[in-house]
């Protein structure tokens, strides 16, 4: 059977791991890729073609992301109420994942600490996820 991350399956968004996974392009053979991570793939393979200041002020790539980011949040939007954000946050973190990569390209010593990174998405998507729990126990009460 063909199936997301076994935790993902329970909730909307994706949970770190997957994330993670994203950055380095490695996917279990077994899994769909979410609609979230083929975005935030997208994203990170614009910041790749991209990877000046002076290039992402372009209007290609402007008009690219913010349609990648428009994605997500439409995505999301139709499971979770409030989700603005989302989008911009995982375009920050596929910028983030892009950065790290030069950086151990340049030095494959060079150490990375993605536990802020992981903490801060992990409970944004509990924030998320929190909100659309609560927003539908009270939308089904008489």
């Amino acid at each position: 059977m063909i199936k997301m991350a076994e935790q993902t399956a329970t909730t909307i968004l994706p949970i770190w791991e997957e994330m993670l996974a994203m950055f380095w392009g490695y996917d279990a053979p077994d899994t769909v890729v979410h609609p979230v991570i083929r975005s935030a793939r997208a994203l990170s393979a614009l910041h790749r073609e991209h990877p000046s200041e002076a290039s992402r002020e372009s209007k290609r790539f402007r008009q690219r992301r913010d349609k990648l980011v428009y994605d997500i949040d439409n995505w999301v939007a139709g499971y979770i109420r409030h989700t603005d954000g989302i989008g911009v946050a995982v375009d920050r973190i596929a910028m983030f994942g892009v950065r790290a990569q030069e950086l151990l390209a340049d030095d494959p010593n060079f150490r990375i600490d993605l536990t802020l990174l992981s903490t801060t998405w992990s409970g944004m998507a509990a924030t998320a996820e929190g909100g659309r729990c609560a927003a539908s126990r009270s939308s089904d009460s008489p």
